[in-house]
């Protein structure tokens, strides 16, 4: 498949400036591991997988999913992939809240969107069509997106609701890997150490890095790693950064050693990069 010779993570530009709702296209490899830490937003995502096997890990709940099945992750859930397939190809559709404020959403008081949707052939169709406009540069696609985007709300307020208590966010345990992770993302160019990640949120070390590993499983350090893989990636493919400078920007201070771990996370040296993004 020509798809697997190129880079691990590929993903389509997302939505246009005057849409509220970002759509992207995502395929991907299972050795990258890029897109596998854990993560939240701001706004509603809905992710709908076209092939492959993909694990979704949000909170203290995990689900499988297959082609045909839709996910839906609230603002501030955290949450992250496992590709179980050699490639997978899933979309992500971003809506914010106040989009969802709209009137017309009528919701019960007490429900919330299931976490998984599986064999529902409506939903099925609308999320195809609504992610392949992420690749739709055609007049009218803000409002095409938008329209989809409600039909399928609409959908699963009619047939896949929960009870609230069925969406626990996973307490404490959660909430402190989060505070850990916002703290690398925030210092991620310093020199940051278990010991000083443990002294910000303030638990043990035992403690913490046993209960990191068990929501996002892995390691404190292989997560800081990826974010910091992640953006020496950005620096060389969109800010035309030397290899090294990028890699001292993004906290590593060894070009040989940044090298190493970029290979480890994306299956490829970060010399690729540009290469891949001009093919």
């Amino acid at each position: 498949m020509k798809k697997q010779e190129k880079a691990f993570y590929a993903q389509t530009p997302v939505s246009v400036a005057d849409c509220p709702i970002q759509v992207r296209r995502i395929e991907a490899l299972r050795e990258n591991m890029f897109h596998t830490e854990m993560h939240w937003h701001q706004e509603l995502e809905l992710i709908y997988i076209f092939s492959g096997e993909v694990r979704l890990v949000c909170g203290l709940k995990e689900a499988e999913g297959k082609a045909g099945d839709l996910w839906v992750i609230y603002p501030e859930e955290a949450h992250y992939l496992d590709i179980r397939s050699d490639y997978a190809s899933y979309g992500s559709a971003l809506i914010p809240m106040d989009f969802l404020r709209q009137g017309w959403f009528d919701i019960p008081e007490g429900k919330q969107f299931a976490l998984c949707v599986q064999d529902d052939a409506q939903v099925k169709g609308l999320a195809e069509s609504l992610i392949s406009e992420a690749d739709d540069i055609n007049p009218g696609r803000s409002a095409t997106i938008c329209g989809l985007a409600t039909q399928l709300i609409a959908c699963l307020i009619r047939r896949h609701l929960w009870e609230e208590s069925e969406r626990s966010a996973g307490g404490r345990k959660v909430q402190m890997v989060m505070e850990a992770i916002s703290y690398m993302e925030e210092h991620y160019m310093e020199e940051i150490t278990v010991d000083s990640i443990c002294a910000h949120i303030g638990f043990s070390k035992f403690y913490f890095c046993r209960t990191f590993r068990e929501i996002t499983g892995k390691t404190a350090v292989e997560h800081l790693n990826i974010i910091r893989c992640q953006k020496a990636y950005q620096r060389i493919a969109y800010e035309k950064r030397s290899i090294r400078e990028a890699a001292e920007l993004s906290g590593f201070h060894n070009q040989q050693y940044f090298c190493k771990v970029y290979k480890k996370y994306s299956g490829q040296l970060p010399s690729r990069i540009r290469k891949e993004r001009a093919s």
